[in-house]
C-alpha cells in the first residue's frame, strides 16, 4: 500500500479544483495540461508550434488533449474571427468550474 503525504507550499503553487482531476472522461494528458495552463500567468502568449515542440507528447497528443478539455467544458477557445478555418487567439481554462456532464467514456 502506497500512502500520500502532501508537502505544504505557501508559494509558487497552483490551485486547481479537483473535479478536473478526477474526472475519468480525461486522459491523464489532459489533466496535466489543465493544471499547466492554470500556471501560466493571465496574458501568457503562447504560439500554435508551443505544443508542438516543448512536450515530449508531440503536438497531436496535445491537441487531442485540449479537445477533450473543450467537450468536457474546462477550457473555451475564442476563435480571432467568425470563421471556424481562423486560427484560435485565446485559451479560457475555467477555474471556477462548471465542467458538462454526461456519460462517463
Amino acid at each position: 500500500m502506497t500512502v500520500i503525504i502532501r508537502a505544504e507550499e505557501s508559494r509558487n503553487y497552483t490551485a486547481i479544483d479537483n473535479r478536473v482531476l478526477n474526472d475519468d472522461r480525461l486522459s491523464l494528458t489532459a489533466r496535466g495540461l489543465f493544471a499547466y495552463l492554470c500556471a501560466q500567468p493571465d496574458g501568457q502568449q503562447v504560439y500554435d508550434d508551443h505544443f508542438f515542440y516543448n512536450f515530449p507528447d508531440g503536438g497531436q497528443a496535445m491537441c487531442a488533449a485540449l479537445l477533450e478539455l473543450e467537450e468536457c467544458g474546462y477550457v473555451i477557445f475564442v476563435q480571432k474571427g467568425a470563421l471556424e478555418c481562423e486560427p484560435v487567439q485565446r485559451i479560457v481554462c475555467h477555474r471556477r468550474l462548471q465542467p458538462k456532464e454526461y456519460g462517463r467514456r
